[in-house]
Parts: C-alpha cells; structure tokens; sequence
C-alpha cells in the first residue's frame, strides 16, 4: 500500500502542477499539490504529515500538511535551493544552495537554527539525514560529501570549532567530479552510505567510522542511487538510461582499489533512453522504481528485472520519494506537525524554540503556537503512557511463566525421587 510522489520539470501552459501522488498498484494520480516547479532532489516528505517542496530557479519553499484540510505556505528565502532534505519525524528541515550553504529550520516555529556559509565550495547538490536524523549527509559538485551532527547544525551549545562554527564530522574526498547522489541506509550510526559521481565510481562509506569501505566502477557516469534495506543490492541510475543493480555480498570490496564492475556483476534494468536520475526501491527490495529524464517513470519487478508499469509523467523527473499510503490518506485521526513561514535570520540563541511563532490553521481551527505544541507533546506523553503500561503487563507475564516453570521443575523432582 505505497504511493509515489513525483515533481518533474513541467511544460507547456499546465506548469502548476508542483507534485502528482500516484498509486502503486494502479499508476494512477490520485492528487496532485499545485505551486510551481520543484528543483532537483527538492522534494521531501515525513511521516508527521507534512510536504515540503523547492521551487526551480526561486528562492522559495512550498509547504503542504497531509491529512488534513489543505494548508498550502509559500516561503520565501534568501537564496534558491538545489537540494531539500527533511529529518524523519518532520521536525527540521535542511535545504543546499547554490553557492555551497547549508540552513536549517525548524519547521513548527520556522526558525532559522543554524547557516554553514561554508559547507562546500560549489553548489550542494544533494542533502539526507540518516534514519534516526541524528546525521545529515551533504553532498556538491566540489566532489566532497560531508557529515554533519544534527544537534551541532540545530543548537549553538553543542556546536565545535571557533566562534560557534558548526564542523563537519566526516569529509569524504573520495570522488573527482561532481557528487550526484547520495543514499543513507539503515542501522543509525552503524548505517552504510552510498555516494554516486559523474566519476563513474559509487563509494561505500561507514557513517559510524567515517572509513571507506570500498568503491565500485561503473562503465557510465551516475546520477542516482539507492539499496534495498538489508543491502543485499545496491541500485544506480546511469546516464546512458541504464538501471544497474549490483549484488553487493558477492563482491570483494576494498578501500585500497575500487572494484572494476564485468558484466556478470552488472544487472540490467533497460528501458529509459535518457539518464536515470531517481531510483527507489520498496521495502521488501521486490519493486523498483525509477525517474528519467525522458519523462518516464518505470515500475520495475527486481527478480525478472521486467518493467510492469509505466507512469506518464511526461516531463523530465526531478524528485521522486515512495511514501505509505496512511501519510496521504485521510484515515488517522490525528493532529498534523505545525508548519510556519521559515524566518530569514537565524535566531538569537539558535537553539529549538516551540513557544514562539504566529498562529496557524489546523484542521480549519486557528491554534496558537503554545496548543499546537500541547497537544504533539499530549500525543507523544500518551505513547509514552502506552509503552509504560504495555511493559508492566509483559513483566508480570514474564514473572507468571517463571513462577511456572519453578513450580514444574519441582514437581519433576519429587516425581522421579531426586
């Protein structure tokens, strides 16, 4: 039960058509969230309810709350953004810029936390936070993908260097031409992540170490790439229209040479006649999708390695993200994340501030800052509640068992006389 959402470079008169929901199952578009062209990789989506999209070639930001009544902000910046990334639970936003800056906001007060002038030397072209959002990873076309604490980049005290500088964890030189996309797999601080160049060459880096693990060739430059969770395969969009997959456990990797890539070791998936620029893949690694620039979408079965489905999206395809059916649907009863016009000055402390901002519209009421805030953290006491209460039960189960088990141990011993 998956939706695909999907933002491409639009033409002709319809060119509000900011992002399409697609069905799956179906290819069918189910909705679509109007306000402009969304720039490359600017596309992001959370499990909080919200949707935010860049704006090509203008510095703004279009923001959507899900499941609920149609919030639409238009938010405008400094400067234009080249990559968007969200944290998974919709409380930060990262956008890259064109001349190499890194700004992060806080979504539900639009706080600017933190700007790194100086991330990269180019234009940051691609940017994701790992799945606990405790790292973001920033890649450019300066070759360098850089690793950043998500603390350091949202509060000033637990910033490192001089005069409050934010540092980057890592910095990995590894590539010689532009970076152009970066995948973050599973695990948190013991994920592996994937990078993609112009080189030719995917490196395979350890976020917990900050060490390479080894490099690929490929026989074409790349531009996206991704894995299947348990990273049996890694999936990389070339630019000859070539979908490769790359069975990653039969591989020798090493850090000192990359490994050159035979034909054997390449699996195919054929059927864009231009670069394929996004790649995703479902959770159970058994549907692949990917994006081109020839205005295809393909649904892919990874077994056969058969096209099943083909979206008509008709425009080159910028941004691309798989998303559960319920974050759309309108079938949970609950209070979407707030979302504000992102500030365009960094805040005095730079620390997380949920007791400030304007009111905004919620399910057709106006909330202020301070009850949107009461009733997420109502929401997550209430969990909390639950998990507590659902580990006192399974501890006195644990404790019944053992008393069962004494009191047959003993009986076994008095019935054979030990």
């Amino acid at each position: 039960a998956m939706y695909v959402l999907t933002a491409g470079v639009q033409k002709g008169e319809k060119r509000d058509a900011a992002v399409r929901v697609w069905d799956l199952s179906t290819g069918v578009v189910v909705s679509a969230y109007r306000g402009g062209i969304v720039a490359r990789r600017g596309l992001a989506a959370c499990s909080a309810g919200v949707l935010l999209a860049a704006q090509y070639n203008k510095p703004a930001v279009h923001a959507w709350q899900l499941r609920a009544e149609p919030l639409h902000l238009k938010i405008g910046l400094k400067e234009t953004c080249t990559s968007l990334a969200l944290t998974p639970d919709g409380t930060l936003c990262a956008v890259g810029t064109p001349s190499g800056r890194l700004c992060v906001w806080d979504v539900a007060s639009g706080d600017l936390l933190s700007v790194v002038q100086s991330a990269h030397y180019r234009a940051v072209t691609t940017i994701k936070f790992n799945d606990d959002g405790g790292h973001l990873v920033s890649a450019s076309e300066d070759g360098m993908v850089k690793v950043w604490k998500t603390r350091a980049l949202a509060d000033t005290r637990h910033r490192e260097g001089t005069a409050g500088e934010t540092v980057p964890t890592y910095t990995w030189a590894e590539h010689t031409l532009p970076v152009t996309d970066v995948h973050c797999g599973f695990g948190g601080l013991g994920a592996r992540v994937f990078t993609v160049s112009k080189d030719c060459s995917c490196k395979v880096l350890d976020l917990g170490t900050g060490e390479l693990v080894g490099s690929l060739a490929f026989p074409t430059d790349l531009h996206s790439v991704t894995a299947d969770p348990a990273e049996q395969y890694v999936f990389a969009g070339g630019g000859n229209g070539t979908l490769y997959a790359v069975a990653l456990f039969g591989l020798d990797l090493s850090p000192a040479a990359p490994t050159l890539l035979r034909n054997k070791d390449l699996l195919g998936f054929v059927g864009h006649t231009q670069a394929v620029t996004m790649v995703a893949v479902t959770v159970d690694g058994s549907i692949l999708l990917s994006g081109s620039d020839d205005g295809d979408v393909r649904v892919w079965d990874a077994e056969s390695r058969q096209c099943v489905k083909v979206f008509g999206h008709k425009e080159p395809v910028t941004s691309m993200q798989l998303v559960p059916k319920h974050w759309i649907d309108h079938t949970e009863e609950r209070v979407p994340a707030p979302v504000s016009v992102f500030s365009r000055q960094p805040t005095a402390t730079g620390t997380l501030d949920f007791t400030s901002g304007v009111p905004l519209r919620l399910r057709g009421a106006v909330l202020p800052r301070t009850a949107a805030a009461t009733a997420v953290s109502a929401r997550h006491n209430q969990g909390d509640a639950q998990l507590r209460d659902e580990h006192a039960r399974l501890a006195a189960e644990v404790q019944l068992w053992k008393t069962a088990a004494g009191a047959l141990y003993e009986y076994t011993q008095k019935a054979t006389g030990l």
